[in-house]
């Protein structure tokens, strides 16, 4: 079975957050996944999301099972598919529909602050950058010639941003020929699993994103060992589940490594210590929830500790963002009035 809908772009963090809350309500009223989606598609103004809902509407019609109709499909996330399928198999679709929910509501949330935080800075120095080439191109090498008319010299600072405009301009070909390399190569890496691999090892391993990725990590880990655990699943295949339904390929091939070599009856935590993917403080919680019995309650409340930290992490850092964009635009708008201005005051005690 293949949907008209495949190779379309990914549902947004609202439409998620809007089909797996309105899912997850129909749910627990008992009413079932294929009337809540046509229900869905008829209240749905949105005629892109009205055909996704009546095409998986059409596959559990067609016998297949929710994740399966979101993976031919084609517009539902790694990570929402992986974790429909611990909530098919532990009996908790519901609550994980409601909790992704809450997840995608807060991403649309974070969204739109990285939009505020990023995209009018963005937008600014762009037209400082304009402004930059115009000025080093053209007005200063003007400014440059009735300097040296007048028997005067420009400034060092013009100096150099006549120089460095002449090897933008002369070299611009070249700049815009790697830009677009650098944008290719990350498109085919994102498409092929090799390439997401090298990604995804690249983001656990570099010391500006291994902490946070780690943390997301943990979060993803332990919520979907909760969900699995609470619905009678048996640790080994909870374990084998929940390291299956991580988006970052690297770190669950490395979590999957350590459980195949694992020796018979070596605890959970010792094995997720070994493969070296989670922060020290996790693999000690849950080593002290198994030595006191109660793991499910200790692995809840890991996810929840770790759901709020990687929200602080992510506002700290969109909220760290603004400021420094601010303080960059501000010494280019002072290095454009500098190299400016000076000539222009020479020529002005010249000419006086």
């Amino acid at each position: 079975m293949s949907l008209s809908t495949k190779y379309q772009k990914t549902l947004s963090a609202s439409e998620l957050s809007l089909f797996c809350g309105q899912l997850g309500i129909f749910m627990l009223s008992g009413i079932s996944i294929s009337e809540g989606l046509d229900i869905m598609s008829e209240d749905i103004d949105d005629r892109r999301l009205q055909k996704i809902f009546r095409e998986l509407s059409r596959a559990i019609h067609d016998r297949k099972t929710l994740s399966e109709g979101m993976k031919l499909c084609g517009v539902f996330p790694e990570y929402v598919t992986k974790m429909v399928v611990i909530g098919e198999v532990s009996g908790n679709l519901d609550k994980i529909m409601n909790s992704l929910a809450r997840y995608y509501e807060k991403q649309q949330i974070l969204n739109e602050h990285i939009t505020h935080a990023v995209v009018y800075p963005l937008i600014l120095i762009l037209i400082m950058c304009a402004v930059v080439v115009l000025l080093t191109t053209q007005v200063l090498p003007m400014l440059g010639d009735i300097l040296t008319s007048f028997g005067g010299e420009m400034p060092a600072i013009a100096t150099v941003m006549i120089k460095y405009g002449g090897f933008i301009s002369g070299n611009y070909i070249i700049f815009l020929s790697i830009l677009v390399a650098f944008f290719i190569f990350y498109f085919i890496c994102r498409k092929t699993a090799s390439g997401r691999f090298m990604l995804d090892k690249f983001k656990a391993s570099f010391p500006f994103t291994r902490g946070l990725c780690r943390k997301i990590t943990a979060g993803r880990f332990s919520a979907a060992m909760a969900f699995l655990t609470s619905g009678d699943i048996d640790m080994e295949l909870s374990f084998k589940m929940a390291g299956d339904s991580l988006s970052n390929m690297y770190i669950s091939d490395k979590i999957e490594k350590c459980r195949k070599n694992s020796t018979p009856g070596e605890p959970i935590y010792e094995t997720l210590n070994r493969s070296g993917m989670f922060p020290n403080r996790f693999s000690k919680m849950l080593s002290i929830g198994f030595k006191i019995g109660d793991s499910d309650t200790v692995i809840r409340q890991l996810a929840d500790t770790y759901e709020h930290e990687v929200e602080k992490s992510l506002t700290r850092i969109t909220d760290g963002v603004e400021p420094v964009f601010v303080v960059f635009l501000s010494l280019i708008v002072g290095l454009i009035l500098i190299s400016a201005v000076l000539p222009l005051v020479r020529i002005m005690s010249l000419i006086g």
